[in-house]
């Protein structure tokens, strides 16, 4: 008995729908789930497919974000990407939720990082779970550390419970996942011009360092065996930027020193053996800058939803 899956797409960045200068990532989730080899594969999979692409929360009607009512302001301006954001994410985890309560797989393909605010909404009744966070960069900054304000270097310090959480749990659904039960993975990027940033990323992580000392396969065979002593189901999360520029050139924020597509591959496989792999995201791909992106992660993506399959399939 095959797994049913839902194949979700939402197309925003920043809040907005439309390509930038260097940043059409917004584009990703569109092109992805208008391919038809990767809509064969995946009905290969799962014979009960569905496809759904949320492209109808533009812009937030007043009354539908959080807004200072003590000050006669119904909600924030619609313009505002924070507005957008808590509506879009809000949005998506409605259509995750759906999909667990039906007992079928959230597969999805988010514009950019901040949108899993709305995979981890979403997953809320699912109980008690981890994540696994595959990533060139930490995605850990808050508005303290960070030196430009950009929100979408904040999603794993938002999940993990240290800024906006005001604003988090405006989305219904969201509750912070505990730092122990939080694992990422990648870290490759360099910032020549910042070469004492750091690191920010709450829980465990692999990164190049870890990767050299113990080598990559230990590496993370020994952080799935600590990240099991605390949680048996995963959310996983895939920004594509985590692989070398040599397998996908995913953005224009890719950077030397990725994993390999055997890498990605064999870590998933190493996550399945080990957990229940409650919902998926692919996020962050921006199909201007690779012409051969979507061939390069359409096998990616059909192994990372057979592996999530396969581990729902063990729950008896």
């Amino acid at each position: 008995m095959t797994t049913p899956i839902s194949w979700i797409g939402l197309p925003y960045v920043f809040g907005r729908r439309e390509a930038s200068p260097r940043n059409a990532m917004a584009l990703g989730p569109r092109e992805l789930l208008s391919d038809q080899t990767l809509l064969s594969a995946l009905s290969h999979i799962s014979h009960d497919l569905t496809v759904e692409l949320i492209e109808d929360v533009d812009d937030p009607a007043p009354d539908e974000t959080a807004g200072y009512f003590d000050a006669n302001v119904a909600g924030l301006f619609a313009g505002d990407q924070m507005s957008r954001l808590q509506v879009q994410t809000s949005r998506l985890a409605r259509s995750v939720r759906n999909a667990v309560s039906a007992d079928r797989l959230p597969l999805v393909a988010n514009g950019g990082c901040t949108c899993t605010l709305g995979m981890v909404a979403g997953l809320g009744d699912v109980g008690d779970i981890g994540m696994v966070w595959f990533d060139a960069h930490d995605d850990a900054e808050i508005p303290e550390t960070s030196t430009s304000g950009l929100v979408e270097g904040m999603p794993v310090s938002m999940i993990a419970g240290r800024c906006w959480q005001a604003f988090c749990r405006q989305i219904p659904g969201f509750e912070p996942i505990p730092a122990d039960r939080i694992l990422t993975i990648g870290l490759h990027e360099k910032y020549e011009h910042k070469p004492n940033r750091g690191q920010k990323s709450p829980g465990s992580i692999v990164n190049p360092a870890v990767i050299e000392s113990k080598g990559y396969k230990a590496a993370i065979v020994d952080a799935l065996a600590d990240l099991r002593t605390r949680c048996s189901r995963l959310y996983v999360h895939v920004d594509v930027d985590v692989l070398d520029p040599t397998v996908l050139m995913s953005s224009h924020h890719a950077g030397e020193g990725g994993l390999s597509d055997v890498q990605l591959v064999w870590a998933l496989d190493a996550i399945a053996d080990r957990f229940e792999i409650v919902g998926l995201d692919f996020s962050s791909f921006d199909p201007t800058v690779d012409p051969n992106g979507i061939s390069a992660l359409v096998p990616l993506i059909v192994h990372a939803a057979s592996a999530a399959t396969r581990s729902r399939n063990r729950r008896e």
